[in-house]
């Protein structure tokens, strides 16, 4: 397609809306939800290299951005802040059912027990049983996103600096959702 096209075909009023959603890092269900959408169809966006996947090795939690030359046709500002984020570590926390994204949301850098930790995260999700928290705890601490100490027999966790950061960029991306509104 021309350049010519291209510029026509994204000024249709769905596709300029489509492709606004996309100013910020948002996975397609995000984008349908925004915009009331029933089902977005991607690939037209992803053919025209509108749109640009930033974990492409991912199936679930996959992040898609506007390429750069659809932010200069929108007058659109390239956000800076979000080149550093590690979209693959991003993507993992959100594609489970919200469990992990739940246990990062209530832990902090005090130490706290899996069941402490498990009893503030049912707040956000209900579904968190104490089987998934020991499995959802082990794959946070094989990502490097908290640390975890034996003390007296109790064993004890808390995010490290790493999970800190990545805590922050969550908060950032997916703000606090009415289901999230408890914290």
């Amino acid at each position: 397609m021309k350049k010519r096209d291209i510029i026509r075909w994204i000024e249709k009023r769905r596709n300029k809306q489509i492709l606004l959603a996309f100013s910020t890092p948002k996975t397609p269900r995000n984008v349908e939800r925004e915009l009331s959408m029933r089902k977005l169809n991607l690939k037209p966006f992803l053919d025209k290299a509108l749109v640009l996947p930033l974990n492409p090795g991912v199936r679930k939690g996959r992040f898609y951005a506007l390429s750069d030359e659809v932010r200069k046709w929108l007058k659109l500002l390239r956000s800076e802040n979000n080149d550093d984020n590690d979209w693959e570590l991003i993507g993992w926390i959100i594609a489970s059912p919200r469990q992990r994204l739940a246990v990062l949301r209530t832990m902090d850098n005090e130490k706290r027990t899996s069941e402490e930790i498990r009893a503030k995260a049912t707040q956000l999700n209900a579904n968190i049983s104490r089987t998934s928290i020991k499995g959802i705890l082990k794959e946070l601490i094989e990502r490097s996103l908290i640390d975890t100490e034996v003390l007296e027999g109790i064993r004890f966790y808390w995010l490290n600096q790493q999970g800190m950061k990545t805590k922050q960029e969550l908060a950032v991306i997916a703000p606090l959702s009415p289901v999230f509104s408890s914290l």
